[in-house]
């Protein structure tokens, strides 16, 4: 694929693994009771005080600094405007000095005039007029100009009461550690909700926008790095297509949604191990075990109440299966491996519960229980998901390996039954990869399987081939080399159409495209020189293309090598091994090995390699003597004894 695509997809799987997994515990991490506690509403759940506070009692605070305003009584002041107007209003009235004179002083007074002075003001105003007449004249001109002066000031009064209010100490409400603030199902009052504000239970209006903002950061970031973490997990990660990458990120989240489901219906229910026991199965150990703790600590981080006992247990479990699944060579791992996983976490969890001493053992069996049957759910989940990853996104595992090299495989069956020297030639080339790829530090069971499988295209047409005539009579005597040409190099495509019909692997195509490279057909283009000299060498190459890997290179080194190998009239070591140098000699030349990993440095470690091999398979045998040979001995040297036997 593309690397701009790749890079396309793996930055997609990136964020919406953070997504899904800051939602995860974002859910958990968030108080469930921010949204859901109104005045009047049933509590969701009993809250209890979590150790020993003093908080403000905010009503009782309230009523005493109420108590403390209605002691503050209104404060009157005199209002000197008020004050002036009605001195100037007196003076242009007209009045007698008599009438005029006790106002102006009553109104100049500090004290000023009130509302209930003003009638007395007027009666004694009045008692120096002659007539009802004036009397009248003056009662309804004072009544019209006099107005009080000394009035309440009520920004001064509030501004004492609430002196008087800012004076009084906080009363405080204690609570003591564990004590209930109010059970699940009751009624919140404005007081519950008080308390639960203070606490941090509660936040109402900008202040739970706030929390819940900070929260879903947080959990973002939590996310993020676990996520950048399993990510840059190691080198293993770059060997993984997308869909395959896709598939593991997309197995991870849905297991980690179902555990946080699983935590609140059965308590110490863990099935999280499914992904690391798969991925130290279709990746490497070290992938499956970096996975199995990041998966770990984020399941930890969802459990709505976290202890040390569970934390314990869950790395414990997670750890262990991801280490033990590759024991056993056959699938039958995934199913124990986690089982021995969960044992080991349900013990742990007791025994971390027995140190602490907070509960007693026995009402930590169920829990346990669900630990170790997690355990066998996890192995029986992974026996299930392990054929759809290796079927639908193409991980070849080393079960996968081991059971397409049993020679009661299918093909390898009819390779064994319909062309037995090729398939003989096949076993002895897979001895000499596996050996020469295991000390190059290459998947060494890759290129024993790839070997036993890179001439199953001889199927076709196997008399054809040296290997399988087993009389003198060769078809190729009467074939021109041209054709013969093309029959030899179209097993190459006929074992291509074969692995497709089969439905082996994928990664088989390599070991059967490029183990011949684009050499030359040299036996053919021999007798086509012979017959004329036009003739291109071109017309007398595999199509290719030449190896890319370490693997389909030594594979190509090793089926050139063993063929000349039965060639050897004295196959000593120092034989074979010119035979090696001679080889590899041609194949660098001719440029097969220059898309290939292999170094100079690889190329003696492969030479010796194949000369061990070839050695022990080629070494000289005794000439063990005949029967008659052994007769005839011993009549030479007891003539006696034959002559008795004879006569007998």
């Amino acid at each position: 694929m593309n690397p701009r695509n790749t890079t396309f997809w793996v930055i997609g799987l990136y964020l919406l693994s953070t997504t899904v997994i800051a939602w995860l515990i974002y859910t958990v991490q968030v108080p469930s009771s921010g949204t859901l506690l109104t005045k009047g509403g049933n509590s969701p759940l009993t809250f209890t005080s979590p150790n020993d506070l003093l908080i403000p009692n905010e009503i009782a605070t309230q009523r005493a600094q109420e108590a403390a305003r209605s002691q503050i009584p209104t404060i009157f002041s005199l209002d000197s405007k008020t004050q002036r107007l009605v001195l100037e209003a007196i003076l242009i009235s007209g009045l007698s000095v008599e009438v005029s004179q006790p106002l102006i002083e009553a109104y100049t007074k500090p004290d000023g005039v009130s509302i209930g002075q003003i009638p007395s003001l007027i009666r004694q105003a009045m008692i120096g007029s002659n007539t009802a007449s004036i009397r009248e004249s003056t009662r309804q001109t004072l009544n019209r100009i006099l107005l009080p002066t000394y009035k309440a000031n009520l920004k001064l009064t509030q501004t004492a009461r609430d002196a008087a209010a800012a004076s009084v100490t906080p009363i405080l409400t204690s609570l003591r550690a564990g004590q209930v603030i109010v059970k699940e199902g009751e009624a919140l009052t404005t007081e519950n909700l008080r308390v639960l504000e203070q606490l941090g239970f509660y936040s109402p209006g900008n202040r739970l926008f706030r929390q819940n903002l900070i929260s879903w950061l947080s959990s973002v970031v939590i996310a993020g790095l676990f996520s950048t973490a399993v990510f840059f997990a190691g080198r293993h990660l770059t060997t993984l297509s997308p869909g395959q990458l896709i598939f593991l990120v997309t197995l991870s989240l849905a297991l980690l949604t179902l555990q946080k489901f699983a935590f609140t219906t059965v308590e110490g229910l863990l099935i999280i191990a499914v992904a690391p026991v798969l991925i130290s199965v279709l990746v490497s150990e070290t992938v499956g075990l970096f996975w199995a703790i990041c998966l770990g600590t984020i399941s930890s981080v969802l459990m709505p109440s976290l202890s040390l006992e569970t934390l314990f247990s869950i790395l414990i479990f997670v750890v262990a299966s991801a280490l033990l699944v590759r024991l056993l060579p056959n699938r039958l791992s995934l199913l124990i491996a986690p089982t021995i996983g969960g044992t080991l976490a349900a013990f742990g969890y007791l025994a971390v519960i027995a140190l602490n001493d907070t509960t007693t053992v026995g009402s930590s069996f169920l829990p346990a229980l669900s630990i170790f049957t997690g355990g066998i759910l996890t192995g029986i989940f992974a026996l299930g998901i392990l054929p759809i990853a290796e079927s639908a996104f193409g991980f070849l595992t080393s079960y996968r390996l081991l059971e397409l090299s049993n020679p009661n495989s299918p093909l390898l069956r009819k390779l064994l039954l319909e062309a037995p020297g090729t398939y003989q030639h096949s076993l002895v080339i897979s001895s000499l990869v596996e050996e020469a790829v295991e000390k190059l530090n290459g998947n060494q069971l890759l290129a024993r399987v790839g070997a036993l499988y890179h001439d199953v295209g001889k199927l076709r047409r196997p008399r054809f081939f040296i290997e399988n005539q087993f009389s003198e009579d060769n078809p190729h005597d009467n074939l021109s080399p041209h054709l013969s040409y093309l029959i030899i190099i179209n097993h190459v495509r006929e074992g291509l159409d074969l692995l497709k019909r089969y439905r082996l692997p994928r990664i088989f195509n390599a070991f059967v495209a490029e183990h011949h490279g684009t050499t030359i057909l040299r036996v053919f283009y021999k007798k086509a020189l012979e017959e004329t000299e036009t003739t291109e060498e071109l017309s007398f190459r595999y199509p290719g293309p030449r190896p890319g890997t370490l693997e389909s290179a030594v594979l190509m080194l090793a089926d050139s090598v063993e063929p000349g190998s039965r060639t050897l009239q004295n196959p000593t070591p120092s034989n074979i091994r010119s035979l090696i140098d001679r080889v590899f000699d041609l194949r660098l030349k001719d440029n097969q090995l220059s898309g290939s990993p292999l170094t100079l440095k690889d190329l003696e470690v492969v030479a010796n390699s194949f000369q061990r091999t070839l050695t022990a398979i080629l070494h000289k045998r005794i000439d063990y003597p005949t029967a008659e040979e052994i007769r005839s001995l011993r009549n030479d040297r007891n003539p006696r004894r034959d002559k008795k036997t004879s006569g007998q």
